[in-house]
């Protein structure tokens, strides 16, 4: 059985409840997420509604959509894309970005590394302040015995 960071299978819902102490996200929130994977093409959807409404802060209502692909080369190296959709449903803003990029995974003593960049375009967008080009890259590392 595979587990991932947080300790669960991937195909088990993900389930979230941040704090009240930031006020820039406004509302509590809760967030429900499920994961569905099909061969080469997975996706990830997640949901976001005020659950404790507070009077001073802004109403959020969010969902966001996380189709990824990733497809394995020879020697450690892989292509990707996995732009996170955003769409805030109370405003009636979107944003979508798609990327393609690639990274390397080796093992480096017990170790293993994984590095990356995707550059990401954005294909539609409706608002204000979003943006048309992001560069997405990160490094991963896995700490053996």
């Amino acid at each position: 059985m595979r587990l991932n960071i947080r300790g669960r299978r991937p195909d088990q819902p993900a389930t979230r409840e941040p704090g009240n102490d930031v006020k820039a996200i406004g509302e509590v929130r809760l967030r429900l997420g499920d994961f569905a994977v099909a061969c080469f093409l997975c996706t990830r959807r997640d949901v976001q509604a005020a659950t404790a409404p507070i009077s001073d802060r802004p109403h959020v209502e969010s969902a966001t959509f996380q189709p990824f692909i990733i497809h394995n080369l020879e020697k450690g190296w892989y292509l990707r894309s996995t732009g996170i959709w955003t769409f805030d449903l109370k405003n009636n803003t979107h944003y979508i970005p798609l990327g393609l990029g690639g990274g390397k995974a080796w093992k480096s003593g017990s170790n293993i590394l994984n590095a990356f960049i995707e550059p990401q375009w954005t294909v539609d967008r409706k608002g204000d302040g979003l943006p048309q080009f992001t560069l997405f890259a990160g490094i991963n590392v896995t700490f053996g015995k």
